[in-house]
């Protein structure tokens, strides 16, 4: 794999596992004990970061320095993450994400019973 290949897969999952954790950019920088302006051109992919400052950030993160370098998205890891975020809201922010879950659910099930309708109806 090319640097710049690397480069681009390094950034995408930080940015990724920032997302999913809920963090901003300031955040990581001040956990990860690193300038917000350095965090931002790593997770941009315009710098190449030394490996002690990608550790920094691993254990920000609280993630293995290895899921930095993942070529396909940790999707399972970034939804557990963000799960994990949740739990961590103030009560209003977690009701919040509840009343959006069970719309969403609602939704879809709403949607299943209509084609199942459809579908006894065209029979």
């Amino acid at each position: 794999m090319e640097i710049q290949e690397l480069l681009k897969v390094l950034s995408r999952n930080i940015s990724q596992i920032r997302v999913a954790k809920g963090m901003s950019q300031k955040e990581v920088a001040l956990g990860a004990g690193v300038d917000q302006g350095q965090y931002s051109r790593i997770e941009n992919g315009k710098i190449d970061p030394a490996l002690s400052t990608l550790q920094k950030l691993a254990d920000a993160f609280d993630v293995p320095l290895t899921d930095f370098f993942k070529a396909d998205a940790p999707e399972e890891m970034v939804f557990t993450d963000k799960l994990k975020a949740v739990m961590k809201m103030n009560k209003e922010d977690k009701q919040l994400v509840e009343k959006i879950i069970d719309m969403t659910l609602f939704t879809r099930k709403s949607l299943d019973n209509a084609e199942a309708l459809n579908q006894k109806k065209s029979k």
